[in-house]
């Protein structure tokens, strides 16, 4: 059916205006982004025949510059607009696929959730890339004291299965400087980790006044 065919309100544009972006379909969002078609052909004619020729939406996003030029009405900075709309929906995507990754801050926001009582140690599994895959709670100490060896923590990573780990003990007295016996227990975990084909990729202090990274401190 031809845009001129079609009741006012059901147009893209103004159905868009009634019931929002959601309710419009693919080539009726494609639509909207060709604006004013070409000679003989509407943009919803337009984006019927993009969609047809490319079989999907996102294979469409794929599409170059010169073949989408190849089309009538979609010249230069109108089809470099439409590629715009595309770079954006991928670099969106993207971030979105870095939303777990392993960031301090992120991770003490997170262990907020953890009462600090008592100290607790715990390790999250990273993979290749550093994004977060598991967590598991490795010790629970008494008052303000944890007792944990090296190769405690070394055991539970191979569980975990994955090569690069952080080791995250919390600090109940709401400090999270490191004391000598924390800097000493680092080095060794980072010794022990290496010598296995591990990473130990940060040690967080997690405490209620914030928290200490040895990797943002240049100590790993």
């Amino acid at each position: 059916m031809k845009l001129s065919e079609l009741p006012e309100e059901e147009r893209p544009r103004e159905k868009a205006l009634r019931l929002g972006l959601s309710s419009l379909s693919d080539a009726e969002v494609l639509a909207l982004l060709i604006g004013k078609g070409a000679r003989g052909h509407s943009a919803l004619e337009l984006a019927y025949k993009l969609l047809s020729d490319r079989g999907s939406l996102r294979s469409l996003a794929e599409i170059t510059l010169p073949e989408l030029s190849s089309y009538p009405g979609i010249k230069g900075a109108k089809g470099l607009g439409i590629l715009a709309i595309f770079e954006v929906a991928k670099r969106l995507s993207a971030s979105k696929g870095k939303a777990n990754m392993y960031a301090p801050s992120s991770l003490h926001e997170y262990l907020k959730r953890v009462p600090l009582t008592q100290e607790s140690a715990y390790v999250f599994a990273l993979d290749g890339r550093g994004k977060i895959r598991a967590e598991k709670k490795v010790a629970e100490g008494s008052g303000d004291r944890i007792h944990i060896a090296p190769k405690d923590v070394i055991m539970a990573v191979m569980r975990l299965g994955y090569p690069r780990f952080v080791f995250v003990h919390t600090h109940s007295s709401g400090v999270p400087t490191p004391s000598k016996e924390d800097i000493a227990f680092t080095d060794g975990l980072a010794e022990e980790a290496s010598s296995l084909s591990l990473r130990l990729y940060d040690h967080l202090i997690h405490a209620a006044d914030g928290y200490f990274s040895f990797a943002e401190n240049g100590l790993l």
